[in-house]
């Protein structure tokens, strides 16, 4: 698998896909999480599931990013509540039939959605981005800006 090759099957239809995975033994969660596709304008919602002999299988599925909405498999797989509460609240994900859709880390912060890509990182508004400003004599790194790191980001 290539750092850009998505893991194991991609599901058009993620909550039978995710039931198909469960009817042929792999029944614990793992892992479920997002990546935020910025350049292809999708988010893609990878899970990770074990069977009683911890052998493992991926899958994943690419929604809109513009309008991300998602199948709740907490019904399911109830391991799955916390997971896309998290999905929810830091990409910006709604996940259709969850039964308690409240945020979870950032109830008290003001902050929509932190993962996305286009979000700034306001911590690179207050410190330089690294070899901004090189030492004298140093020539600058040339290191592009990734997104969420302000143009002015290190410029002092």
């Amino acid at each position: 698998m290539t750092a850009s090759s998505p893991p194991g099957d991609r599901l058009t239809d993620w909550a039978t896909g995710v039931a198909g995975l469960m009817a042929d033994g792999y029944t614990s969660l793992d892992l479920l999480t997002a990546v935020d596709r910025i350049d292809e304008g999708e988010i893609e919602v990878v899970i990770h599931l074990v069977d009683e002999h911890s052998s493992g299988v991926f899958a994943h599925t690419r929604i809109d990013r513009g309008a991300p909405h998602l199948d709740s498999l907490v019904e399911l797989l109830p391991a799955a509540d916390w997971h896309e509460r998290e999905i929810a609240e830091m990409f910006g994900v709604t996940l259709v039939g969850h039964p308690r859709p409240e945020r979870l880390l950032l109830a008290d912060v003001p902050v929509d959605h932190p993962l996305r890509k286009d979000v700034v990182l306001e911590a690179r508004r207050e410190r330089p981005w690294p070899g901004a400003n090189p030492e004298p004599g140093r020539p600058a790194r040339r290191v592009p800006r990734p997104h969420g790191v302000p143009d002015d980001a290190g410029e002092r």
